[in-house]
């Protein structure tokens, strides 16, 4: 009888783990939480299972909280943005009116035999703002609507003018005549503007100047009567120039929601070790704002505990430069608060306080010097005051968990052969290990082989003694990943095991990764960190007659 290496073997366990990939979410497996029966990715060539740091927390769907910072260290961020758009600046007033002229003491003997002319004006009032001084407004929607009515045919037409209302840079002027007085008119304001600085009269007011026209023939008539009605409508502003004063905008408390700590993984595993609070404010308005703080305030809502941090004088403002028209540049500025100019320190020694809620109360103050300036606001123009909170990742565990599932049919792909199994074929079958630790903490990691129902039938070490051990990578004075650690073994495979494989019909093999800190110590996790498992066989066997 011959010794020799059965080479198919190998090339066929490769093959069949290389191309084939399955993921369950119900792995019957004693003592392991949910969280651990997600996939890593399974990189190809070879039989690689391959983590990063990220996919630690895949189970908590917490990707979209967490950034990268300077040195590769993850973060847990947490913000609220707030928006004052520009009504808080201009608000404009609801214009509708009507009003009524009875010319008819202009009719009789004395009106001439030829058209008369009788001017009338009205002041429109667009803002009742106090301290403020509109010079230009610029549509991008809107109409002016009217409706005349006349019963008499002593009128003839009417002219109406507004001498601020400019369309195709043209000061707006039109003819109603007499057959048409008694149906509506309607001018559509879309892009056009209006100057108030050209033609005089009340500040922030347009003023209609209506003509009436008397027919020819009108002193053969007893009356003359005209009602007008407007209304504008469905406004739209683009832009507006002019003086805005110095006003409060906002004034009140902003507050920010997270639930971090809420979940009972984060409470455990992840310390709050320290913090970095921010309130970052950017302006669109074209007039400059300064921004107050008040103290920052941590509750905990269930608690009702609370502590105050106190910024220290002149840490608690932001001034931001007005917007420049068409400038790719939106002026914005950070208020970040710190253990030098706070007492954060008092929310860090803190044992076992969880807050889920931080607030502060903001002012905003637009225009703060008062300067009598043309400054300038748009339909999009707004003050975004955002509340962020960021928090180191500082992990622990002592009996982390997490599994890989892939498709290992050894009945149909191993062993096919029914009147030969392998195991009657092989005198050693040898799994060969190589793992990568780039994580700051030690692993270890079994072997399950389950069946077409997720129930493990097997396991490759027969005790938790036996587990392959692989020491925490190396880390420099950053926290950053320095040097990761290389460990390679091997574990026999007998006959006894292939014949349980071939009875229960495996089709899974499941790779459970096993972590622990060192004493339960807290250690940083970044976008380096990863961990590479690679896996290949051989076997040595006999030749049959």
């Amino acid at each position: 009888m011959k010794l020799f290496r059965i080479g198919f073997i190998l090339v066929t366990f490769l093959s069949v783990i290389m191309f084939q990939r399955c993921v369950s979410d119900t792995i019957n497996l004693d003592d392991v939480p949910d969280e651990a029966n997600r996939p890593y990715a399974i990189d190809v060539p070879g039989m690689r299972i391959h983590g990063t740091a990220m996919e630690i927390f895949d189970e908590l769907d917490v990707d979209s909280i967490i950034e990268v910072d300077e040195s590769g260290l993850f973060w847990f961020y947490y913000d609220e943005e707030f928006v004052q758009e520009w009504n808080k600046m201009l608000a404009l007033n609801e214009i509708s009116n009507a009003f009524y002229y009875d010319m008819s003491s202009y009719l009789g003997a004395g009106l001439p035999g030829t058209s008369v002319r009788l001017t009338n004006e009205e002041s429109i009032v667009l803002t009742d703002e106090e301290n403020v001084r509109i010079d230009t407004v610029m549509w991008k929607a809107g109409a002016f609507n009217f409706t005349f009515e006349t019963s008499s045919p002593a009128v003839d037409s009417v002219i109406i003018t507004i001498p601020q209302l400019y369309i195709n840079d043209e000061v707006f002027t039109d003819t109603i005549v007499g057959a048409s007085l008694n149906n509506s008119y309607s001018i559509d304001l879309t892009d056009t503007y209006m100057d108030f600085t050209q033609y005089p009269g009340d500040a922030n007011s347009i003023n209609l100047i209506t003509d009436v026209i008397f027919a020819e023939d009108a002193s053969s008539y007893s009356t003359a009567t005209l009602s007008i009605s407007y209304e504008m409508i469905d406004m739209g502003l683009k832009k507006a120039i002019g003086y805005f004063g110095s006003r409060i905008i906002s004034d009140d408390e902003k507050t920010l929601d997270f639930d971090a700590f809420d979940n009972n993984f984060l409470s455990t595993n992840v310390v709050l070790n320290d913090l970095r609070l921010e309130v970052i404010a950017e302006n669109t308005f074209g007039i400059p704002m300064k921004i107050n703080s008040g103290n920052i305030v941590f509750s905990n809502t269930d608690t009702n505990e609370d502590v105050d941090i106190i910024i220290e004088d002149g840490n608690n403002i932001i001034d931001l430069d007005n917007y420049i028209d068409g400038s790719s540049v939106i002026p914005t500025e950070k208020l970040e608060i710190n253990t030098d100019n706070s007492n954060l320190e008092d929310l860090l020694n803190i044992n076992e306080f969880a807050p889920s809620k931080v607030g502060s109360h903001i002012q905003i103050i637009a225009n703060p010097d008062d300067a009598d300036l043309n400054y300038f606001l748009t339909d999009t123009s707004n003050v975004k005051t955002t509340i962020r909170m960021n928090v180191p990742l500082w992990f622990k565990s002592s009996n982390y968990s997490r599994s890989d599932t892939i498709d290992f049919d050894y009945n149909s792909d191993i062993d096919d052969d029914e009147d030969e199994p392998l195991s009657d074929k092989l005198e050693a079958l040898t799994a060969n290990f190589n793992v990568e630790n780039g994580l700051p903490f030690d692993i270890r990691f079994q072997i399950y082989l389950a069946d077409k129902d997720y129930t493990i039938v097997d396991q490759l070490f027969s005790s938790d003694n036996e587990l392959p051990f692989i020491e925490s990578a190396k880390l420099d004075n950053l926290d950053r990943l320095s040097e990761s650690t290389v460990s390679s073994f091997e574990a026999e495979i007998d006959n006894q095991k292939l014949e349980t494989w071939r009875e229960r019909d495996v089709k899974y093999a499941i790779v459970r990764i096993m972590a622990a800190t060192e004493d339960e110590d807290y250690v940083k996790l970044g976008e380096d960190n990863f961990i590479n498992v690679t896996m290949s066989f051989s076997a040595v066997g006999k030749l049959g007659e």
